[in-house]
């Protein structure tokens, strides 16, 4: 309800059941469809080791009930490799979770091991040679889920809010959808035939995809002097 705040996104949604109160609030235009939900992992051992609770079949579940009911739904997860005890059996499933629930944005950490935690006195902890082989396979597959998803939005226009000058190319800026939470999701290159000032929305046609970013173009609705 306070004016001018036009983007709203929920960070950090913990996995839980979510209520019908819940699901009405955005009804509201400046509430969008973005959650960020850490799922932490897809094998119910690991996430008994992590004591977050809950199993494969709960998070798939309610990422089910979230989609259902939120439409146009963005849903960001963050989910870890590496976990002492995580068996190679446990990191396949987490893959098999990543391919199934399809999430728009993910993010993956290895497991960092940190004195005065529980973890760190866990034994079979994982190798780094490991981790890291976890790290890259994983990632390869929400690539390809990543890639598939941004490529049904070319030809679309949506606005995007302008943030700066792009590393990639001078005569290019950079910006995101609502749908791209700052610092953690990809970005928007932008084309213009206009100036454009940081903070501005502006509408752009989607011509090209990356694997997490896209390009695009500034619709000017006025005729150019």
């Amino acid at each position: 309800r306070i004016p001018g705040i036009r983007w709203i996104l929920q960070m950090y949604a913990y996995p839980r059941s979510f209520s019908a109160e819940y699901f009405k609030a955005f009804a509201h235009k400046n509430i969008f469809p973005y959650i960020d939900m850490p799922t932490q992992h897809g094998s119910t051992n690991v996430l008994r080791l992590m004591r977050r609770g809950g199993s494969r079949d709960r998070l798939t579940t309610i990422t089910k009930s979230l989609r259902d009911n939120i439409p146009n739904l963005v849903l960001r997860t963050t989910v870890m490799v590496g976990f002492p005890g995580e068996t190679e059996e446990d990191f396949q499933e987490l893959c098999d979770f990543v391919r199934e629930n399809r999430f728009d944005r993910m993010g993956v950490f290895k497991y960092s091991n940190e004195e005065n935690t529980r973890a760190y006195y866990f034994e079979n902890q994982v190798s780094s040679e490991i981790k890291e082989r976890r790290f890259h396979e994983l990632m390869a597959i929400q690539q390809e889920i990543s890639r598939a998803k941004l490529e049904e939005m070319i030809g679309t226009e949506h606005e995007v809010v302008v943030e700066g000058q792009s590393e990639e190319h001078e005569l290019v800026v950079k910006g995101r959808l609502w749908s791209q939470a700052p610092e953690i999701d990809g970005q928007v290159y932008i084309s213009s035939l206009i100036p454009l000032s940081i903070g501005q929305v502006v509408t752009v046609r989607i011509t090209d995809t990356h694997d997490y970013d896209l390009s695009g173009e500034v619709i000017v609705d006025e005729p150019l002097n």
